[in-house]
């Protein structure tokens, strides 16, 4: 029986291989239609709505594991994102997007980090968000991505890729952004609507300097993670960190970059 099952994993993989080396060719050389429909509802709104979509299916095996519940796991992922922006006046922004992350054919219960059926990803309101330099805001659920996402980010590789609920507040002028922000994870709940577990939180200032010396950029920031309960979801007790921390980055000849990041870190765990 172990030799037969192994052989229909075998099966199944060359079949999915197989048709996704005849369709992709084709799906590139085809046209988007919803792209060219989403032009022209912007074309004919004056650029004030727009649409957003995206479809991903990823199949993933595991084979040789022995422990825990995903024993010899073969799953199917998919992901879609479905949104709108519109922009009533040219200072503000109002954006939605939905999100439906599922596991056909898993078996067992999938956990939260691959199953949330429709919930909201992102949801919030931007204020002056086209000015060069000034004042602007932002309110509301986004993805975020700070630097090379090492301390806050939402990595799309994730069937449920993360979410936060934020208020932020920025001043720029040329060649600087200034920003303090209050940033709280959105908790994945697969069968209720997500909510923020605000007991978890990050606030602070990350600044960003342009073309500071030789086209490096530098990137600054003190930011405090604070949790109500450890591990922020279970457990009692507090903990707390500092961060303290700076990027630089710019392009180097023959299309090569480099980046460059230190942080240090100070904090309290209290039980």
């Amino acid at each position: 029986m172990k030799r037969e099952s192994t052989g229909n994993k075998i099966k199944i993989s060359l079949f999915v291989l197989l048709a996704t080396s005849i369709v992709a060719p084709t799906a590139i050389a085809q046209q988007d239609p919803m792209q060219k429909l989403n032009d022209k509802v912007s074309e004919d709104t004056n650029g004030k709505l727009r649409f957003t979509f995206s479809e991903r299916t990823r199949w993933e095996e595991k084979d040789g594991v022995n422990f825990g519940k995903s024993v010899n796991q073969q799953d199917m992922l998919s992901r879609i994102f479905i949104g709108a922006d519109f922009k009533p006046l040219p200072w503000l922004k109002i954006s939605a997007m939905g999100r439906d992350s599922r596991v056909p054919f898993y078996g067992l219960p999938a956990p939260n980090s691959v199953r949330d059926p429709m919930d909201l990803q992102e949801g919030y309101v931007e204020l002056f968000g086209d000015r060069k330099d000034g004042f602007g805001a932002i309110a509301g659920r986004q993805m975020l991505t700070y630097g090379e996402a090492r301390l806050i980010g939402t990595p799309m590789w994730s069937n449920v890729p993360r979410a936060f609920d934020t208020a932020r507040l920025y001043y720029r002028v040329h060649g600087a952004r200034l920003e303090v922000l209050m940033v709280s994870p959105v908790m994945v709940l697969p069968d209720q609507f997500n909510k923020p577990e605000l007991g978890e939180r990050i606030v602070g200032t990350y600044d960003t300097f342009s073309n500071v010396w030789h086209g490096m950029s530098v990137d600054a920031y003190a930011l405090v993670h604070s949790q109500n309960r450890i591990g922020g979801w279970t457990g009692a007790g507090t903990l707390g960190t500092q961060s303290y921390g700076g990027r630089a980055y710019g392009k180097l000849p023959a299309h090569f970059t480099y980046s460059w990041e230190g942080v240090g870190q100070t904090g309290h765990w209290d039980c």
